[in-house]
């Protein structure tokens, strides 16, 4: 059981902290406050290190987008800032990529809770039409 809840850079909660929580706990509040993505925060950790959860939520929102997977995953982040990485009390989720003349053509999102690291998936982007390729 959980006794608090600490999230930070995930969707609209910047930093985020419950201290105090019971074996019951009531999530109330107008539309648009966060209230599914703090069930959502709470579905990652508890799922760890599995990353068919962020899948099942991406198309649950609507956000998934085959064609451009790397901005349906920032759309996690707070203000779609994936360099800084989602933290949900211990665990970590990190989006790191590679880029060639400022385009991304690789990425993979990494978890870590408690100092062990671990690579869950990696993402190629298809080149862009006018991304020019030299051999």
């Amino acid at each position: 059981m959980l006794d608090h809840l600490h999230i930070q850079n995930y969707r609209l909660f910047k930093d985020l902290k419950i201290d105090k929580l019971s074996q019951v706990n009531l999530i109330s509040g107008k539309n648009n406050t966060g209230k599914t993505a703090l069930l959502e925060a709470l579905r990652i950790y508890n799922g760890f290190p599995n990353v068919d959860t962020i899948g099942e939520i991406l198309n649950k929102r609507g956000s998934f987008q085959e064609e451009n997977i790397l901005e349906s995953i920032s759309s996690l982040f707070y203000l779609k800032k994936y360099r800084s990485g989602i933290l949900i009390n211990d665990l970590t989720v990190e989006l790191r990529t590679e880029q060639i003349l400022g385009k991304e053509i690789f990425a993979e999102l990494y978890f870590s809770i408690r100092g062990s690291e671990r690579r869950v998936y990696s993402i190629n982007f298809k080149f862009p039409p006018d991304f020019p390729v030299y051999v």
